[in-house]
């Protein structure tokens, strides 16, 4: 069982990986997708940079990287995130999604994301410090 469970965390990342995470090496969609470093819908024929709760860039991000647990930084390696922050560094985010885009810093920038998680006062249900 404990194999299985290998198997299928392997596949779901090398999935993710693949089809929602568009590093500048990716060639999978459109270039406009590739810019965007990730995709928010993926549908039978299409995907759509949006989420059907809106279309900020960290909903878009940040609901792709959820849940934050010990696998996250094997599917969201340093690489990857170093290209995919700059597109969620600088956005107007609503204050209780913050967190979130603490959270992808860490995986950059533990130092940084430690001392601005410090200044994080508003939280997203769910989420605490």
């Amino acid at each position: 069982m404990h194999s299985f469970g290998k198997r299928l965390l392997a596949m779901e990342i090398r999935a993710a990986k693949m089809y929602w995470h568009m590093p500048s090496t990716s060639n999978i969609y459109p270039e406009i997708f590739k810019q965007n470093r990730m995709v928010g819908i993926v549908w039978a024929n299409q995907v759509d940079y949006s989420t059907w709760f809106g279309k900020k860039d960290l909903f878009i991000h940040a609901i792709q990287m959820l849940p934050f647990s010990p696998p996250t930084e094997i599917c969201l390696d340093k690489a990857f995130m170093k290209e995919e922050y700059e597109v969620i560094k600088n956005n107007n985010d609503p204050a209780d999604w913050t967190v979130y885009r603490v959270c992808a810093r860490a995986i950059i920038d533990k130092e940084g994301a430690w001392s601005e998680a410090a200044s994080v006062n508003i939280f997203h249900s769910g989420t605490c410090r």
